[in-house]
């Protein structure tokens, strides 16, 4: 078993208290982004996870965009995310988990992993790769996608037991990305973020 940083729990938590009073569906999506093997200059870039989030936004904005003229509807989404940096106790490796919250009515699933457009998670990809400056889509294993918890708030309380569990597995997951023994505390890089 592991200790975990009780500051970043917290504050992990109150991200999902602020996401669930502003929507009552939500999709969290919990990935792991990697470097490439070989260059360790990426290991050292302190900006490649805002570069990522940005991209991100800006990806889902226009993805959006297009689902709104699709269904018909007026949609607006906002990005909500958690990410921590660790590096790896064997590998030695940098790495960042991100948690992604996004309304469950517009993104349900990932999608296909194995489509390089049209899905979520190949928007996800795409961000990462850009965040690295890598042109290529067929690099691959840079994004690992470890879980999904879909968090749908009834006004029947019998209907929340679903919901209860989905908290429980996803406070499991802050767990994991709150343990203390991969955090590079004193490295000079920020060990978390979170949207505001």
């Amino acid at each position: 078993m592991y200790t975990v940083n009780q500051d970043y729990l917290k504050r992990m938590n109150q991200v999902l208290s602020r996401v669930l009073s502003e929507k009552k569906r939500v999709s969290a999506f919990r990935i792991d982004l990697r470097f490439p093997s070989g260059n360790s200059d990426y290991h050292n870039d302190a900006k490649v996870i805002t570069r990522f989030i940005e991209s991100l936004k800006e990806k889902i904005k226009w993805d959006v965009k297009k689902k709104s003229n699709l269904w018909r509807r007026i949609l607006t989404e906002k990005l909500d995310y958690i990410w921590v940096r660790e590096v790896g106790s064997e590998s030695h490796h940098a790495h960042y988990h991100v948690i992604l919250f996004l309304n469950k009515d517009i993104y349900y699933s990932l999608g296909d992993y194995n489509k390089n457009d049209g899905n979520l998670a190949a928007l996800i990809i795409q961000a990462w790769n850009s965040a690295l400056n890598i042109k290529s889509e067929k690099v691959s294993g840079l994004v690992h996608f470890a879980g999904s918890y879909h968090l749908v708030q009834y006004q029947d309380l019998t209907l929340n037991t679903t919901l209860q569990f989905e908290l429980y597995k996803l406070r499991q997951a802050f767990n994991y990305l709150a343990k203390d023994y991969t955090k590079a505390y004193h490295s000079g890089f920020r060990s978390i973020g979170c949207s505001q």
